[in-house]
């Protein structure tokens, strides 16, 4: 069966099913098959499509807001950073391989990628993974990526930054070992510390509406 009429393409054929994630059963070959046409972002896990068809205005703010402070910390030629159209691959998350397209992420260069065929590769050494938070996305975000995102071994930090309230939680690995120690930061007047510089939650928010 071809890819156009197994799976949904579109934004708009997949907001027809739902509005939140939308799983499908697939191979390996099936997702890179889907994501080099699909409009939406997709991640595969556990042999399956995991599909988001709706980024809400607040939640690309918080985005493009994170870049830029990243940006900050992370700069050129030395990193680069990706926002959520760039996949990350893990070739072992516990039940075989995943691809995860973070909202946004810090990679060394020059990059090391993971190369499924001509056009279509992914990031594998990621330094910094941010994931902004929503109703939709909050459970699948700790209980599934998570515990794959702590099995990097180049991974310092995981940002989590929620879209509803003030709030953000950060695991920061514990070097040269698997242990990762969690923060979480809820005062606008805080902040969080990546590579030895601080992030304030100010900056983060102050420009949005009020979360």
């Amino acid at each position: 069966m071809a890819i156009e009429t197994k799976f949904p393409l579109t934004r708009q054929e997949l907001a027809a099913i739902d509005t939140g994630l939308v799983r499908f059963p697939a191979g390996f070959a099936e997702y890179w098959a889907v994501l080099g046409k699909a409009e939406y972002r997709a991640d595969f896990l556990q042999n399956e499509i995991i599909a988001m068809s709706y980024e809400s205005n607040l939640h690309s703010k918080i985005v493009s807001e994170m870049m830029w402070l990243l940006r900050n910390i992370f700069p050129r030629p030395k990193y680069s950073i990706h926002d959520s159209n760039r996949p990350v691959y893990l070739p072992d998350c516990g039940s075989g391989k995943a691809v995860f397209n973070p909202d946004c992420c810090v990679t060394p260069e020059p990059p090391a990628l993971f190369k499924h065929k001509t056009g279509l590769d992914a990031e594998t050494n990621p330094l910094v993974i941010v994931e902004v938070l929503s109703k939709s996305t909050n459970e699948y975000d700790f209980a599934e990526k998570l515990p794959c995102y702590k099995k990097i071994d180049s991974l310092r930090y995981i940002v989590y930054v929620d879209s509803l309230r003030t709030f953000v939680t950060v695991f920061e690995r514990i070097r040269d070992t698997d242990q990762w120690i969690n923060t979480d930061y809820d005062q606008l007047d805080g902040g969080f510390t990546l590579a030895d510089k601080t992030i304030s939650l100010t900056e983060i928010y102050s420009h949005l509406p009020k979360v």
